[in-house]
């Protein structure tokens, strides 16, 4: 449902078109139906701890820890920026567009998220 929604909202109505920012295609969706908090994948903070922290969000929808660490990255950006982010980062179609509306880098998101994720393991 998710994906319909997010395809309606969205210039690009084939979603599948949008590779470059499939980390945020997907986790929003894992996201919203709450499968984040689904143990059985592996979670961000693992990733984390072996190392394997995309140094590029086109880079984060990859391996085993494709949904903890895509996931927990538009969680993080719902937390911090506010949930009516996500509302308009679902019409953007470039990586570009998503950070803009953020005013960050892509390096800044990566490091923020890091470190959030890192305070949430030691909380």
């Amino acid at each position: 449902m998710v994906h319909v929604y997010h395809g309606q909202n969205n210039p690009h109505a084939d979603l599948g078109c949008m590779d470059d920012i499939c980390w945020f295609v997907e986790e929003l969706a894992v996201l919203v139906s709450g499968q984040l908090a689904d143990r059985s994948l592996a979670p961000a903070a693992d990733a984390i701890a072996a190392g394997r922290v995309p140094k590029q969000l086109a880079n984060a929808w990859s391996g085993k820890y494709r949904y903890g660490v895509s996931g927990s990255i538009v969680e993080f950006v719902m937390k911090t920026y506010r949930t009516t982010m996500l509302n308009e980062m679902m019409k953007k179609t470039v990586p570009e567009d998503l950070l803009g509306l953020m005013r960050i880098t892509e390096q800044e998101l990566l490091a923020q998220w890091h470190a959030y994720v890192t305070k949430l393991n030691l909380a």
